[in-house]
């Protein structure tokens, strides 16, 4: 079994810390298919219980044991897609308010609509945040 590389286990405490998830319990895991759909193109993925505050970090197996030697633009990519997943974490109780409390009392195409807006605009968000803050901490 591969052993999680020791900078993601560091850099993901790191961010918790910066992004006020400290309460959250978030294990990680290494996968050949995160989110188990079999595909090389995703490169991680979080699994949310917001009851507990437990999420699991699936991060595809290839990323890097050491950034050590690595292309700068690779080691950049991956920490863009740690702060990417963890931001999901951060926005899911809001994402949860709407989806569970507000959506249901709009009428059925309303809602479904509405439902496949918020979770394309949640992606969107998540994707300006990670590459913003990278580019903040990274440059400056």
């Amino acid at each position: 079994m591969q052993k999680f590389p020791e900078w993601v286990t560091e850099y993901i405490a790191e961010w918790k810390r910066r992004l006020y998830l400290q309460e959250w319990e978030i294990a990680t895991v290494l996968s050949a298919h995160p989110n188990g759909d079999g595909s090389r193109e995703t490169n991680a993925c979080v699994e949310l219980h917001l009851d507990v505050l437990q999420a699991t970090l699936e991060i595809r197996d290839d990323i890097p044991a050491s950034l050590d030697g690595v292309d700068p633009d690779t080691a950049r990519d991956w920490k863009k897609i740690i702060v990417h997943e963890l931001l999901h974490i951060r926005v899911a109780r809001m994402i949860t308010i709407l989806t569970t409390d507000i959506l249901p009392e709009l009428a059925p195409q309303a809602n479904s609509l509405t439902h496949r807006w918020l979770e394309h605009e949640e992606e969107l968000l998540v994707q300006i945040m990670a590459q913003a803050l990278i580019d903040l901490t990274e440059d400056g």
